[in-house]
């Protein structure tokens, strides 16, 4: 008699991770509503029914999935930060940061900005909180900035972060639907100007950059227009 195939079970944690992976695939291609999760099962090589057993259902994939990711680019963020000790260039890297992670997880972002972000409980979800996490990075880089004299003291520090990450998030969306390209160096140096030309201690700064960033400043505003005149849905 042939010998009897042996079936090994893989440990959980590692069926897990597979499920994650195949998960994280499928929504960065499809997007949610176009993910399926007999595809991702198959992708992951476990029975669909697995994924009901470790997760509840699709939604709670999905943000096991953007949880492990978001808390994956904290920690990079914190790490990097670490190594720099001047507040005015670890605020040039939150901003570089930021945009190479868009440039690089252009899929991942469109569902974070467009699924999850849209969602009438994101404001109560883990997503939100760990989106506090991440940008709370941003305005403790202001905050010791204010500190040490760099940046003033009467600015609106978390206007400042908002500013900032929903500028670049303005900006790059052309780039997330495929209209055009983002370069990351050139963007960080004119984000990274206007803002510190704002809330610069140095009080000579602003009027130094002026000229030079009024054609940045007209490019913003010409897209913020545009975004204002799209049906509601596309933007944030």
């Amino acid at each position: 008699m042939p010998e009897k195939r042996k079936i090994v079970r893989r440990p959980r944690a590692e069926r897990t991770q597979e499920i994650r992976r195949a998960a994280r695939e499928a929504f960065a291609a499809h997007g949610y509503a176009g993910a399926v999760m007999a595809d991702i099962a198959h992708a992951a090589g476990v029975a669909e029914g697995t994924i009901y057993k470790l997760f509840e259902n699709k939604r709670a994939l999905l943000d096991s999935v953007m949880t492990d990711w978001y808390a994956t680019l904290t920690d990079g963020l914190q790490h990097q930060l670490r190594g720099i000790d001047d507040p005015a260039q670890k605020l040039r890297y939150v901003i570089w940061y930021h945009l190479t992670t868009i440039r690089t997880e252009p899929a991942l972002c469109r569902v974070y900005f467009h699924e999850i972000r849209a969602q009438q409980d994101y404001r109560d979800s883990a997503m939100f909180k760990l989106n506090q996490d991440y940008t709370s990075y941003t305005v403790e880089v202001l905050r010791e900035g204010v500190a040490a004299g760099v940046f003033r003291d009467d600015v609106p520090l978390p206007i400042v972060r908002d500013t900032i990450f929903g500028g670049l998030e303005h900006y790059a969306w052309q780039f997330l639907a495929g209209a055009k390209t983002l370069d990351i160096e050139h963007t960080t140096e004119q984000f990274w100007r206007l803002i510190v030309a704002g809330i610069s201690a140095d009080n000579g700064a602003p009027e130094r950059m002026d000229r030079q960033l009024a054609p940045l400043v007209e490019r913003l505003e010409a897209v913020a227009g545009r975004l204002e005149r799209q049906p509601q849905g596309r933007g944030q």
